[in-house]
């Protein structure tokens, strides 16, 4: 049985591939990224470029349901590492003073309840049980 004849078809595919690409790159330059402006930049009310403005009001349902010696202990050993949380927090006996924006002096008060009582804040969840 005599042999085909091998075509060289298959060997153009590549070049034309090749020609294909580099034709729609010159003909279509990218684009450069657009500069940032001023209009871009996140709200100045925002915790992080990602975040929505938190609604410090919320807090309020919480106004004395905790102690100060308890909401002290609970921000050193629990919910943060350092002392970095000073700069945002102030603790007297009364009320923690948050420092709801990083640039500005605005402030949302957290009252305590005095020490020698402890009222739970009031329950969203349902355990399994129920």
């Amino acid at each position: 049985m005599p042999e085909k004849p091998k075509s060289h078809a298959y060997a153009l595919i590549p070049v034309l591939l090749i020609v294909t690409v580099v034709l729609f790159l010159v003909t279509n330059p990218s684009k450069e990224e657009p500069t940032p402006t001023a209009s871009d930049a996140p709200p100045q009310n925002t915790l992080s470029d990602l975040a929505t403005a938190p609604d410090w009001s919320t807090l309020e349902k919480y106004d004395h349901t905790i102690t100060a010696t308890q909401f002290e202990k609970l921000l050193s050993e629990v919910f943060t590492i350092g002392d970095t949380w000073k700069e945002f927090i102030t603790i007297t006996p009364e009320a923690a003073t948050i420092r709801t924006l990083s640039s500005s002096e605005e402030t949302h008060t957290l009252k305590f309840a005095p020490e020698e009582t402890d009222t739970p804040p009031e329950r969203y969840w349902r355990p399994v049980s129920e």
